[in-house]
């Protein structure tokens, strides 16, 4: 037929014995998650849509769980009445939210399931932005920011808005200075291996976000690449055994930031996927 393996797999309906893939914490592999995505990246760039017959057929499971294991690989999650009972019960009986956030998704964070239970604990309290408010925001703020440092900008937006909800606001405000052009100029043009060194010798991100004209979170943001980028997700037997040893060592809570520099080669929410992953088997 002259077909490619792409073509091959696209053009199969067969579909019997595929294995399903729902998400458990406590099984849940990045080698399988990242076979599927290095998969999607190489037969699928964007912007060609991805065809989840071929990676239903090249992973041998199920297609839905194909695609709904990609959205939460992207960090998306789905707010069901079932979901939203499971982050409460699991609050209420004391777990923290980064282990409920564990308990939901690989890469969901644990701001945004703290966000999220508040929420539905205090319905009334948090309103999101009206359309309106959004846009008088961007009006505001993309006309200033190429000569207004970002925290005398941000006084100027919250005294402008004084009805809208404070939590919305403050959140909206910094997702939108983080992407504006004029601050992402500024962060480019600064020295980021000498910030980044700051930051991880404690210095505080605020400071020097202050300092630099920009949002805190657009450091929040680098130092959250660098990290991604300086360890490998492949885990060596090596530092699994390390990571068991380290995490077993530890008296009272997992405090996963320390084991990760115990181990040395992974970050925080690495150690505690992977740890949850193997420490059955030993």
């Amino acid at each position: 037929l002259n077909l490619s393996e792409r073509e091959c797999l696209e053009a199969n309906q067969f579909n019997g014995g595929k294995a399903r893939w729902i998400y458990d914490p406590d099984t849940f592999s990045w080698d399988t998650a990242d076979r599927m995505a290095q998969f999607i990246k190489d037969n699928y760039p964007k912007p060609v849509p991805v065809n989840y017959t071929a990676v239903s057929n090249y992973m041998w499971t199920d297609k839905s769980d194909c695609v709904k294991m990609t959205s939460l690989l992207r960090g998306e999650i789905t707010w069901t009445a079932e979901a939203l009972a499971l982050v409460v019960r699991l609050r209420d009986s004391g777990m923290k939210f980064e282990d409920i956030a564990h308990q939901l998704s690989p890469t969901v964070s644990a701001r945004r399931v703290t966000a999220t239970y508040h929420k539905q604990k205090n319905p009334h309290v948090y309103q999101p932005l009206l359309d309106t408010d959004r846009q008088q925001i961007k009006d505001i703020m993309d006309t200033r920011a190429h000569y207004m440092d970002f925290a005398d900008l941000r006084a100027l937006v919250i005294q402008s808005m004084p009805n809208a909800n404070k939590s919305a606001l403050y959140t909206f405000v910094d997702s939108h200075g983080a992407a504006l052009p004029a601050y992402k100029e500024r962060l480019k043009n600064s020295n980021v291996e000498h910030i980044a060194s700051q930051i991880m010798s404690g210095t505080k991100q605020s400071v020097l976000a202050k300092q630099m004209g920009i949002p805190s979170l657009m450091l929040t943001n680098l130092m959250r690449s660098r990290t991604f980028s300086m360890h490998s997700r492949t885990w060596t037997q090596e530092e699994t055994d390390k990571l068991i040893e380290v995490a077993r060592a530890s008296p009272g809570p997992y405090n996963w930031k320390a084991i990760s520099e115990e181990v040395g080669t992974k970050d925080p929410k690495q150690c505690r996927t992977r740890y949850f992953n193997v420490a059955h088997k030993y």
